[in-house]
C-alpha cells in the first residue's frame, strides 16, 4: 500500500513536469513551393523611373538575407528576455526494504521521499543575463552591420547602372559620328580626294569601338545582375528602367572628421568592439561561476520495521577548496586580452586604408576638376574653332570629324572618372 502510494506520488510528479514542456512543430521546405514563391516575389514590376529610394526600399523589402539576420535577431531576443532560471529541484521517491526483522516489528517495506534545491549564491545567474544580452546585441550589431553593408553594395551596383548607361549612350554618339566619317571618306574617295588608308584606319576605329561597346555590354549585365540579387527582382525588369540623375557635387571631406566617424561607423571594428565585449561578458560569468550553490532538501520516509517517521531538511555546499574554476578564468582572461589586440589592430589596419582612402580621393577629385574646368572648355573651343576652320576650308571635313570624336571621348573619360570618384566616395 505504501509503495503505490509513492509511486503515485512520483509517477504525478514526472507527469506534470512532461506535460509543461514544449513540443514540437513541424516546419517543412519544399523546394518547388519556395521556387514559386520566389518567382512571384522577383516578378513584381518597377516604377517607370527607378530611382536609388526605390532601390533602398526595394531591397529593405525583399532582401532575403536581411530576413534571415533579423529572424536571428528575434531568437536572440527571445532567449536574452529569458531570465536564466534556478536549476530544477530534485524529488526522489520509493520503496525501503529491511530484512532479518524481528517479530514485534512493523512493516518490512516502507516508503521514502526527497525534494532538494540548489540556491545559487554567487551572480552566475546574473551574469548568465549579461552574457545573454550581449549575444543579442551582437546579433543586432550583425543586422546593421550586414544591412549597411548591402546598402553600400547596392549604392555602388546603382551608380555603376547609372553611369553604364551613360557610357553606353556616349559610346553610340561617337559610333554614329565614325559611321558618318566612314561614309564621308567613301565619297571622298569617289571624288578623289581621300585614299583607301584613311578608309582602312576609320574602320579599324569602328571595330575597336564595338569592342568597347560589347565590353560595356558585358558589365552592364553584370551590374544588373548585382542589383537583381540584391533587389531579388528579375534581370530583365530592372534592365529597360531609367534612373534619376546622380549627384555631381561632392561633400568637402576632412580627414579628422573621418577618423571620429570611423570609430562610430566601421563594420569590421564594431565586430571587433562587440567580440571584446562579449569576451569580458565570459569572464564575468567564469568567475561568478566560483561561488558554489547552497543545496537545501526536505525529506521524509518511514524507518523500517519502526512504527515511526522521520523528517529531515539538510544542507549541503561545495567548499571552494580545490577547484576555483582556475583554467576556465585564466582562458577567458586571455581571451579578453586578445579581443582587445585585435581592436587596436583592426583600427591600426583601418587608419591606413582610411588615409590612403583618403588621398585617392582628394586625387580623384582633381581630375575631375581638370576635366570640369580645363579639358571640357578647352575642347569645345577647339571643336567651334574647327567648325569656323572647315567653313573657311582650311581643314577637311574629315579632320573636322576625328575632332568631334576626340571631343565626345571626353565625355566618356569624365564618366569613367565620375565611377572613380563614387568608388572612393563610397568606399570612404
Amino acid at each position: 500500500m505504501i509503495k503505490q502510494h509513492y509511486s503515485k506520488l512520483l509517477l504525478a510528479a514526472v507527469s506534470f513536469t512532461l506535460a509543461s514542456c514544449q513540443t514540437y512543430n513541424k516546419l517543412e521546405l519544399q523546394p518547388a513551393t519556395v521556387l514559386q514563391e520566389l518567382e512571384v516575389l522577383r516578378n513584381q514590376q518597377l516604377k517607370a523611373s527607378f530611382s536609388f529610394a526605390d532601390a533602398t526600399e526595394l531591397m529593405n523589402n525583399n532582401n532575403l538575407k536581411l530576413k534571415a539576420l533579423k529572424a536571428q535577431y528575434e531568437g536572440s531576443k527571445t532567449v536574452a528576455a529569458l531570465k536564466t532560471p534556478w536549476a530544477n529541484p530534485e524529488l526522489e521517491a520509493g520503496p525501503a526494504f529491511g530484512s532479518s526483522l524481528g517479530e514485534t516489528s512493523a512493516s518490512a517495506t516502507q516508503g521514502f521521499v526527497s525534494l532538494g534545491f540548489s540556491i545559487p549564491l554567487g551572480p552566475r545567474l546574473i551574469r548568465n543575463d549579461e552574457l545573454n544580452k550581449a549575444k543579442e546585441l551582437l546579433s543586432y550589431n550583425d543586422m546593421v552591420m550586414t544591412h549597411r553593408q548591402l546598402y553600400l553594395e547596392l549604392r555602388q551596383a546603382y551608380v555603376d547602372f547609372a553611369l553604364s548607361k551613360k557610357m553606353m549612350s556616349a559610346q553610340s554618339d561617337i559610333a554614329k559620328t565614325l559611321a558618318i566619317t566612314k561614309k564621308t571618306t567613301r565619297d571622298l574617295i569617289r571624288l578623289g580626294t581621300a585614299t583607301k588608308l584613311g578608309l582602312s584606319s576609320v574602320e579599324i576605329q569602328i571595330a575597336k569601338l564595338e569592342l568597347d561597346q560589347l565590353q560595356k555590354k558585358i558589365d552592364n549585365k553584370q551590374v544588373i545582375k548585382t542589383l537583381s540579387s540584391l533587389l531579388v527582382v528579375r534581370a530583365s525588369n530592372i534592365a529597360n528602367k531609367g534612373n534619376g540623375d546622380l549627384p555631381t557635387d561632392f561633400p568637402q571631406l576632412n580627414i579628422d572628421t573621418l577618423k571620429q566617424q570611423m570609430l562610430k561607423n566601421n563594420l569590421m571594428l564594431a565586430d571587433k568592439e562587440m567580440l571584446f565585449h562579449l569576451a569580458d561578458a565570459k569572464l564575468r560569468l567564469a568567475l561568478a561561476k566560483q561561488y558554489p550553490d547552497l543545496k537545501v532538501g526536505l525529506s521524509h520516509e518511514n524507518e523500517v520495521g519502526e512504527k515511526k517517521s522521520v523528517l529531515s531538511v539538510p544542507f549541503s555546499i561545495d567548499l571552494p577548496i580545490f577547484d576555483r574554476n582556475k583554467q576556465e578564468i585564466a582562458a577567458e582572461l586571455s581571451e579578453r586580452q586578445s579581443a582587445l589586440l585585435n581592436y587596436k589592430q583592426e583600427l591600426a589596419d583601418k587608419l591606413s586604408e582610411l588615409e590612403t582612402s583618403f588621398d585617392s580621393f582628394l586625387l580623384t577629385r582633381q581630375k575631375m576638376h581638370i576635366i570640369n574646368t580645363r579639358l571640357q572648355p578647352l575642347a569645345k573651343t577647339h571643336l567651334e574653332n574647327a567648325q569656323k576652320t572647315l567653313r573657311i576650308g582650311h581643314i577637311n571635313i574629315l579632320r573636322y570629324l576625328d575632332l568631334h570624336a576626340e571631343s565626345q571621348q571626353i565625355h566618356i573619360d569624365k564618366i569613367e572618372v565620375q565611377r572613380e570618384l563614387w568608388a572612393a566616395l563610397i568606399k570612404l
